[in-house]
């Protein structure tokens, strides 16, 4: 087992943090399940993740990403394409810690492979003391998440509506995810901070040029957050190599390019047995003085 698929080690994580999703109080757990004090209560999936997304802000019957996107970004992540990026950014949490408990959240974090990579990385400098928490809107990413990588708290919910309390979090990571900026100055407490991954002028511009007629570079503008202070902006860049049949295909159908290109592009991106693109990584960095 290499460092991609590493499962982190036994730890006994701080409890969540969550927040009724209805009245925005703290949610105790009890006897397998968890309650606020206004009576609404949430059972634990089968897999442990709670369901913290109302009906009425679901604007379709499955929201998010499909299984077949999430199978496909799994396998290609836990290949190690994207290693460079998870270590990276478990060195920032570290540099960015400054206390014995550690609050963190992945908002938007998919089938978890970030929040697991983090939770490897942290749980050996924090055994007790880490209430690590993962959120995204499609229910089969919280299933795979929450089924191997115990050691976080997952929620099926909305980047748009965290459901935790004002100042809740030092730390708020979200990684090629949309997501309100007023609820992510209003969960982290003074001095926390939010990363941002977005993708670099570069990123993946071979695999645009397969998909679109006119290939743009990225735009990566340093984005204003009221409440919030730019601190940072890091890179992480590396040629990407894929020389296993189907991994085009994979890193394809885990984008945004998949819904953009035909079937014959996606047909002649399958058939390659060999594919080469730049990577290209935007880190920005923001902290609530």
């Amino acid at each position: 087992m290499n460092d991609a698929t590493r499962q982190p080690p036994a730890a006994r994580p701080s409890a969540p943090r969550w927040h009724c999703p209805l009245c925005r109080q703290p949610l105790l757990a009890s006897e397998r399940r968890y309650a606020c004090a206004s009576g609404h209560s949430f059972d634990p999936a089968r897999e442990g993740y709670l369901n913290l997304l109302p009906a009425h802000r679901k604007h379709s019957a499955e929201p998010g990403d499909s299984k077949a996107m999430l199978i496909s970004r799994r396998k290609f992540l836990e290949a190690g394409h994207y290693q460079p990026l998870a270590q990276r950014l478990a060195e920032l949490a570290g540099e960015l810690r400054n206390d014995d408990h550690f609050a963190l959240l992945d908002s938007g974090c998919g089938e978890g492979w970030y929040s697991g990579q983090l939770a490897a990385a942290l749980h050996r400098q924090l055994p007790e003391g880490l209430a690590l928490h993962a959120i995204d809107i499609a229910r089969d990413a919280m299933r795979m998440a929450a089924k191997r990588y115990p050691q976080v708290h997952f929620a099926v919910a909305s980047n748009a509506a965290l459901p935790l309390g004002d100042a809740a979090l030092q730390l708020l990571l979200r990684v090629f995810a949309p997501g309100s900026d007023a609820e992510v100055a209003r969960v982290l407490a003074p001095g926390g901070h939010f990363v941002v991954v977005n993708p670099g002028p570069e990123h993946l511009f071979a695999l645009r040029q397969l998909v679109y007629r006119d290939p743009r570079r990225h735009d990566t503008p340093q984005a204003q957050i009221d409440g919030l202070e730019h601190v940072a902006r890091h890179a992480v860049q590396y040629p990407l190599a894929l020389e296993r049949p189907g991994e085009a295909a994979r890193l394809l159908a885990m984008t945004p390019y998949y819904w953009r290109a035909d079937a014959d592009t996606q047909a002649r991106i399958a058939a390659l047995q060999r594919f080469a693109t730049p990577v290209d990584f935007c880190i920005d960095v923001y902290r609530k003085p």
